[in-house]
């Protein structure tokens, strides 16, 4: 089984920093990297995982996703509109309760 992407294989160390909605404590910390390379769907999925999205509404505003495997803990989202196009991974966790919440 393939881990799950960690933080720092998404961007060196040196580009993470502390979000400024962070709380003063360490423990309540937000950190957020500025990329200089942006993360492409294919790295996260192969093309024939990914599908639209039944929540996009159709036309040109799309996203599709590439739901978890036994080999991929997390789900992949990019636009429909570009095939290789700057995608990121949610824990499978955060997107079930993330689907939850629109549902």
């Amino acid at each position: 089984m393939t881990p799950a992407i960690r933080a720092l294989d998404m961007a060196p160390k040196t580009a993470w920093f502390k979000s400024s909605y962070s709380g003063g404590e360490q423990s309540q910390c937000l950190m957020v990297a500025s990329l200089t390379e942006h993360t492409r769907a294919l790295d996260l999925a192969p093309e024939d995982d990914y599908f639209v999205s039944s929540y996009s509404g159709g036309g040109n505003n799309c996203i599709k996703i590439a739901t978890p495997t036994a080999e991929r803990e997390y789900v992949g989202v990019c636009d429909s509109k570009q095939d290789n196009g700057p995608a990121f991974a949610v824990g499978a966790d955060a997107w079930k309760a993330f689907i939850a919440s629109v549902a």
